[in-house]
């Protein structure tokens, strides 16, 4: 199961520091790298003697917490305290602030697979006790470890960040290669088409000039024929000597009256 928390220290050992007659200190850092909110605790062997603040909480996405860990002053150094930090998503995106006893409920009902742990042994650096020069140098050396584990992490999420925008970049440039190859398909289908309906224009024009030469020819013919007709009637005469508009006439009266 792939962890919901990053927990620094990364590995199985919390190292407190501090000296002989003063406090014992150290921290452990968690961020929520899930998609959902995710609760956590933190317990000891040593709940008299070790202080953890807060040792409970939750994180929503991104976030982080820095938890100390802190031992009273004792004479010398008492046997070495496990630590382990329980982790699970919660069930919905929004739960309400409350005590430790509404994050017990969570554990309580969470599926016991869907649990991550962690795990630390404690071990402890006594150093003696310094001067306030040495006090300040330390303190400054703390924090400029601290910053720069936090700069290595920003490093790391610009670095996460720039592939997923390069990733993006590339998926816009694939779709907008794609949309311009349909762009240039429904172009030339579009070219192909106009192409066509020209053809059957043009084909169409030449089949209207051949049917109105056509339909002139006829004229001219019909024309010719009758005037040839007509030529054919004013020059027929009967052994009467009438011509041929009177013989058919008085033909087709004869034939009306018989």
């Amino acid at each position: 199961m792939k962890p919901h928390l990053k927990v620094t220290p990364n590995d199985l050992l919390l190292t407190l520091t501090g000296t002989i007659g003063g406090a014992f200190t150290a921290y452990i850092t968690l961020k929520n790298t899930s998609s959902k909110p995710v609760c956590f605790v933190v317990r000891t062997t040593d709940q008299e003697n070790c202080i953890v603040d807060p040792y409970s909480g939750l994180l929503r996405q991104g976030e982080s917490q820095r938890i100390t860990v802190m031992m009273p002053p004792f004479e010398k150094i008492p046997p070495a305290a496990k630590f382990m930090v329980r982790s699970c998503k919660t069930s919905s995106w929004f739960i309400p602030a409350g005590d430790i006893q509404d994050f017990e409920s969570i554990f309580k009902n969470a599926d016991p697979s869907k649990i991550c742990c962690n795990f630390f042994m404690a071990a402890f650096i006594a150093i003696k006790k310094p001067s306030s020069e040495t006090v300040e140098v330390i303190r400054l050396r703390q924090e400029m470890t601290e910053a720069r584990r936090d700069l290595n992490e920003a490093h790391g999420e610009i670095g996460e960040s720039r592939a997923t925008h390069s990733n993006d970049v590339n998926n816009i440039h694939q779709e907008l290669t794609e949309a311009r190859q349909k762009i240039e398909e429904n172009h030339w289908s579009h070219l192909k088409t106009v192409k066509e309906i020209h053809q059957e224009m043009t084909e169409a024009r030449r089949e209207l000039i051949e049917a109105r030469r056509e339909i002139e020819e006829s004229r001219v013919a019909h024309s010719q024929a009758r005037f040839q007709c007509e030529i054919c009637l004013e020059e027929f005469t009967d052994v009467a000597g009438n011509r041929a508009l009177k013989v058919l006439r008085e033909f087709l009266t004869g034939l009306v009256k018989s």
